[in-house]
């Protein structure tokens, strides 16, 4: 093929190429961006932003398409101007007719495999880092605004008379590296139930802390209450104030679901994955509710000993300061804990304990003859929460208080353990890393197995089927850079094929065909999820690549038929 005619028909390709994907991206760009816009999380100038960094997104949806309406337009013009009848007639072949749309296919697909695997992940991390980013800009104008901001999936709520960003010096904790804080005050705060609003504090002036996770890159945030005053639901009563100038409550993460799913990971980011399953939120939550399980049997097993020896057991109480010490002549174990009971005029004996200036001083004292301990660590993380239900016990009120109360029942709730169970850096985090959690798994006792092993099955089927959507992840993304190589040249082929039809009537058919392969490639995700085993995966990379070996027997087929002609 003469050079000059080849180089006009490959920038004529690419000329409309570029501006139907240019056109396609924009307005898909704006449409992702409607959500986080309706939401309050962008503002004018992040908007601007959060198009750009959409754009390379959505190239991979794009290209296949725009790719097959350039070759359609270009080649529908040169069959219908019989400039194609003129190459064939001085003797260019068909397959030099279609080099320069089967070229650039092939240079379309390399670029599109490398951008889905290396570039595009990087853009959507900055896209929604940059939400984060609004997020704290969203939390700080609501609070300013005095309007109550509830963190849905934490089940916290939090009010403020004023908010401001704070100055802060970053700094690394535990693992966890201090990114922003925010500045409160004249704040209320409350636990979210399915009912009703429970545990509200309020204090002074508050910090709330945003922390970054730097080996997966997770969000956590922290509120730290100063000069706090609670209500107890126990008592039904308001405190004066708690015995603490600070109040930290427990971190929470803030999902993210462009970073945990594997879909929008890089290729390094995959294989990170697989080496570190807990990256994957849904692995996470079995992990996290395995987590809980083993605090619960660690705690377990230490007041069992402590009783056993007939040592004294000590609990943190709801609030700061507050403090519980059990002992018990008998103590049988059962599924949630101990069934306490008095023996030989020894009843079962609870102290409570609150911080003075002078150190814990007793304050109340419980009797009774019977008594049940349940520990249940479900929504608790790490921090297992511990209750003692008491029958027919007698009150009595120690220290300055000396009045007596006889009880059918009373209930000492919200207790904790107040030793640490596991190291700073899963404390920190909410869960056990994996090879902790490992390592534990290994060293729970018999007794205690059959608790976990219902949860180690369903942790280990996550994985395998984690490890099958890894590898279907990464055959989509060559399978969708696949179709760039065959899309373009079909679209040629049929406009030679069908000669004299109006180009959209030839584009529908590179347009059906391109939607069945994208549809197809995408779909074969849920054959991933439903199988089983080998065969399953099997099955569903088969389905996957059915599309691209679809046009690769139309694309053969249409040529044969161009060729006789």
């Amino acid at each position: 093929m003469p050079f000059t005619l080849y180089r006009h028909m490959f920038f004529e390709v690419l000329k409309v190429l570029a501006v139907c994907a240019s056109v396609l991206v924009v307005v898909l760009s704006f449409a992702a961006a409607v959500k986080p816009l309706s939401d309050g999380l962008l503002g004018p100038a992040t908007l601007v932003k959060f198009v750009l960094y959409t754009i390379p997104t959505l190239l991979g949806f794009v290209l296949p398409f725009a790719g097959a309406f350039a070759a359609t337009l270009v080649y529908t013009r040169l069959a219908n101007d019989n400039e194609l009848l003129a190459c064939m007639a001085s003797g260019i072949s068909h397959r030099s007719i279609l080099a320069p749309p089967l070229i650039m296919g092939l240079v379309l697909s390399m670029g599109l495999g490398y951008l889905s695997n290396f570039v595009v992940p990087w853009f959507y991390r900055s896209a929604t880092e940059m939400v984060e980013g609004d997020i704290v800009g969203a939390l700080v104008r609501r609070l300013d605004d005095q309007q109550a901001f509830v963190f849905k999936d934490q089940g916290m709520v939090i009010y403020a008379d004023r908010a401001r960003p704070a100055d802060i010096e970053p700094m690394t904790t535990s693992g966890l590296r201090l990114e922003r804080e925010i500045a409160l005050e004249g704040v209320a705060v409350a636990r979210l139930d399915r009912r009703s609003v429970a545990s509200p504090a309020t204090a002074s002036a508050a910090r709330v802390q945003f922390y970054s996770d730097p080996k997966d890159r997770s969000i956590y945030v922290r509120v730290k209450l100063d000069n706090p005053v609670a209500l107890d639901d126990r008592r039904r009563a308001q405190q004066q104030s708690m015995t603490t100038e600070s109040v930290a409550l427990r971190p929470i993460r803030l999902p993210n679901p462009v970073l945990d799913e594997p879909r929008f990971m890089s290729w390094f980011d995959l294989r990170e994955l697989v080496r570190d399953p807990t990256r994957s939120d849904s692995i996470r939550k079995i992990v996290g509710e395995l987590s809980a399980h083993l605090a619960e049997v660690e705690v377990r097993r230490q007041i069992g000993a402590r009783l056993a020896a007939s040592e004294p057991v000590t609990f943190d109480g709801w609030l700061p300061g507050e403090q519980y010490e059990l002992r018990a002549p008998i103590a049988q174990r059962t599924e949630q804990g101990f069934e306490l009971r008095g023996a030989n005029g020894r009843p079962v004996v609870v102290r409570a304990f609150e911080q003075t200036g002078a150190g814990l001083a007793p304050v109340r004292r419980f009797e009774a003859d019977r008594a049940t301990l349940r520990i249940d660590g479900k929504d608790r993380g790490l921090d297992p929460a511990i209750r003692i239900d008491l029958e027919q016990v007698r009150v009595d009120g120690l220290g300055g208080d000396s009045s007596s109360t006889e009880l059918a029942q009373r209930e000492l709730d919200a207790m904790t353990w107040p030793e640490p169970l596991f190291s700073d850096q899963a404390r920190a985090r909410g869960v056990l890393g994996f090879d902790e959690l490992r390592d534990r798994l290994g060293a729970v006792p018999e007794a205690e197995k059959p608790g976990v092993e219902g949860l180690t099955s369903e942790l280990t089927e996550k994985m395998k089927r984690l490890e099958r959507r890894v590898i279907n992840l990464r055959h989509q993304r060559a399978a969708s850079a696949a179709s760039c190589a065959l899309l373009l040249p079909l679209g040629g082929l049929l406009a030679m094929r069908l000669k004299g039809q109006s180009t959209l009537a030839v584009f529908f058919w590179c347009f059906l065909l391109a939607i069945l392969t994208l549809v197809v490639i995408h779909a074969s995700e849920n054959l991933t999820s439903s199988g089983s085993g080998a065969g399953g995966l099997a099955a569903s990379l088969a389905f996957l690549w059915s599309g691209n070996v679809l046009l690769a027997v139309v694309l053969g087929t249409v040529y044969c038929q161009v060729a006789r002609r």
